[in-house]
This record gives C-alpha cells, sequence and structure tokens, in this order.
C-alpha cells in the first residue's frame, strides 16, 4: 500500500515537473517574441527590375531591360510600360507598420503555407520572395514575410489584392484622347466633317452642319472608351473594316479600323491603323452614332439654313442700302453746289448787262447836248 502511494507521488511530481518545463518553454517563446512599431521599407529601398506572380489566368512574369518593361515569354504582348513601372514602384516603396522578431511561429500568422506569393528581382540581381500571411481583423493588416528573413512584417494593403489582374489588364490600350483640338473627323465612305476658318463645322460637301451633331459625334471619337485587348498574336481579325480618321488642329492624326460586333452585340472590334494586329473592344453604343452619319444626316436644319440665309441677304441688302443712300447724298450736294454756282455766274452776267447798258445811255445823252 505504501509503495502505491509512493509510485503515485512519483507521477504526480514528474507531471508537476514536466508541465513546468512546458510553462516555461511557453513564457520564454512569448517573451522572445518582440513587436516593434515603426515605419520600415520592407525591401530596403532598393529598385525592383522584375517580378513574378499568379495572375488570375496563369503565372506571369515582367522584367525590365534597357529601361523598358517586356512580359517574357510573349514579346508581341502590349505591354503597359506606365503600369509596369508602377507595379514596380509599388513593391519598391511596400512600407511595414510592424516588426515580429524572434521565435514567432509562422503557422500563427498564416505563413507556413503563405496564401500568395510575389517573386521580386532587385537592381542588383538579387531575387526575393514576399509571402503574404492571414489578415488581422483587429488591426486590419496583414501579415508578410520575405524569405531570406525570420522577421515578419504587418503591411496596410494586400499583395493578393493587388495582383488580383488578368494578363490583358497589363495591355496598353488605344488612346485617342491624344488628339487635343479636332479639326476633322471621318468615316470612310460615309462623311467628312471638317472646321471653316471661323471654326464651323462643315460636312463632305462645304456645307454648314449641324454644330451640335458634329460636337458630339468628335467627342465621341475623341474620348472613346477602350475595354479591353482582344488579340495580339493575329487569331483575332476584322472583318471588313471602316477607317475612322480623327485629326488635330495641329495635322496630328488617329486612324482607327472599326469591324464587327462581338457575339454579345455590346462591343465592337477596333484597332489602331498602324498596330492592325492588336485587336480591341470598345462599347457599340458609343460607336453606333458615328457609323449610322452621313454628309447628308449631318446637314444643319433646312429652317435654320434658310433663316441664317435671310439673316446674311437682310444684313447685305441693308449695307447695299446704306452705299446708295451714301452716294444719293453726295449727288445731293454736288447738284447743289452746281445750281448756286450757275446763280451765281447768271447774276454776274446781269450786272454787267445792266453796267454796259447804263454806259451806252450815258454815251447818247453825252452826244444830244454836244449837237
Amino acid at each position: 500500500m505504501k509503495r502505491s502511494r509512493k509510485v503515485i507521488l512519483l507521477v504526480l511530481m514528474l507531471g508537476i515537473v514536466a508541465a513546468g518545463w512546458f510553462g516555461a518553454g511557453q513564457l520564454a517563446q512569448k517573451e522572445a517574441v518582440v513587436e516593434t512599431v515603426q515605419a520600415i521599407q520592407v525591401l530596403d529601398g532598393a529598385s525592383v527590375t522584375g517580378m513574378s506572380f499568379e495572375a488570375s489566368d496563369g503565372p506571369l512574369t515582367l522584367s525590365e531591360q534597357d529601361g523598358a518593361w517586356q512580359m517574357e515569354g510573349d514579346g508581341a504582348f502590349p505591354l503597359d510600360q506606365d503600369q509596369a513601372g508602377e507595379y514596380a514602384q509599388l513593391l519598391a516603396s511596400l512600407t511595414a507598420t510592424r516588426r515580429i522578431t524572434g521565435g514567432a511561429q509562422l503557422a500563427d500568422y498564416g505563413l507556413e503555407t503563405p496564401a500568395f506569393t510575389v517573386e521580386v528581382t532587385l537592381d542588383g540581381g538579387q531575387q526575393v520572395s514576399l509571402e503574404m500571411g492571414d489578415y488581422n481583423s483587429l488591426t486590419g493588416e496583414y501579415y508578410l514575410k520575405r524569405d531570406d528573413q525570420e522577421d515578419i512584417y504587418t503591411v496596410e494593403s494586400s499583395l493578393a489584392d493587388l495582383f488580383d489582374i488578368e494578363k490583358t489588364d497589363l495591355a496598353r490600350l488605344i488612346d485617342t484622347s491624344d488628339v487635343v483640338t479636332p479639326a476633322l473627323l471621318s468615316l470612310e465612305g460615309a462623311f467628312t466633317l471638317e472646321t471653316d476658318e471661323d471654326g464651323n463645322w462643315l460636312n463632305g460637301q462645304g456645307q454648314m452642319a449641324d454644330q451640335d451633331m458634329a460636337a458630339d459625334l468628335t467627342t465621341a471619337v475623341q474620348y472613346l472608351t477602350i475595354n479591353r485587348l482582344v488579340g495580339w498574336t493575329g487569331e483575332t481579325t476584322l472583318e471588313n473594316p471602316l477607317t475612322l480618321t480623327l485629326q488635330d488642329q495641329d495635322g496630328s492624326q488617329i486612324q482607327l479600323l472599326v469591324g464587327q460586333l462581338t457575339q454579345e452585340e455590346d462591343e465592337r472590334l477596333i484597332a489602331q491603323a498602324d498596330e492592325p494586329q492588336l485587336i480591341y473592344a470598345a462599347p457599340a453604343d458609343e460607336l453606333e452614332p458615328v457609323l449610322a452619319a452621313t454628309d447628308q444626316s449631318l446637314l444643319a436644319d433646312q429652317e435654320t439654313a434658310q433663316d441664317e440665309t435671310a439673316e446674311d441677304e437682310t444684313a447685305e441688302d441693308e449695307t447695299a442700302g446704306e452705299e446708295t443712300a451714301g452716294e444719293e447724298e453726295s449727288d445731293a450736294q454736288d447738284g447743289t453746289g452746281g445750281q448756286a454756282a450757275s446763280n451765281q455766274d447768271e447774276t454776274a452776267g446781269a450786272q454787267t448787262e445792266a453796267e454796259g447798258g447804263t454806259a451806252g445811255g450815258e454815251t447818247v445823252q453825252q452826244d444830244a447836248v454836244s449837237e
């Protein structure tokens, strides 16, 4: 009986010791984990010259060579240089709000199996993996780790959200707003709109166009929405495209090839004339008014045109009348002057005759007295 009690006491003592060791280990681990609140550049301010990540439609790798970004494995892809540069800048300037050091368990932060990873190439050739972990709902932050460091960071934005894109989201799009002040708009075989020296829109026959309609059409093309890139390697082609030209006052222009409707009929396929292999989709409702226009339909309203013509003719008649009245007044003044001169001449003649008559009478009288 005493032996049994001793065994039980021994087991209890061992259990207490084990629990103590476990508790001490846990306490030591907790004491080792330190959180430092400060702004930290995750990549130490290095420039980014490459990135690889899993896009919505597959893995993508972008790399910079000689100052230009390209899509690795697809040299024909029209990569938007500005957009690629912006992604690189966002990664280079990625700033953490806290640093967690010492004994942290990756599983506690969702980093044992990262939810998202971006492979980054730095300007010195170093490659670093940025691994995204869990979201902390209390702080509104995400856990992040570099694969070459033990430290864990907290960041305000998720890289998974930042790179939640498809390949075509990185494509360079057509920008018709490069034409700042439109002076000409034409659609092959349909119409031409061109401004005269006074800035009025005329149709292809030189007739006054409806100014509001002309403004609406040029604005629709100048600010045409480009929804997405559809094809870039020849797998998609345009059917019977029409050439749409928009020209600036300075002579620069952009030419679009407008093709068929898509299967959903809410978009039209278009391309830029100097890059016909790049096929894009634009909203059909923005292009339909342009495609429906003709020189005849763009004529100014006939009544308005007649009123404007009548006003012009009236103004011309008034001007001509004023000129005629001025000429008549001038003639009248000339006639009055001539009449006055004639009267003066007649008066002078009468006086001369009178003087002559008087002189003759005196001579006769003198002769009579003499006799």
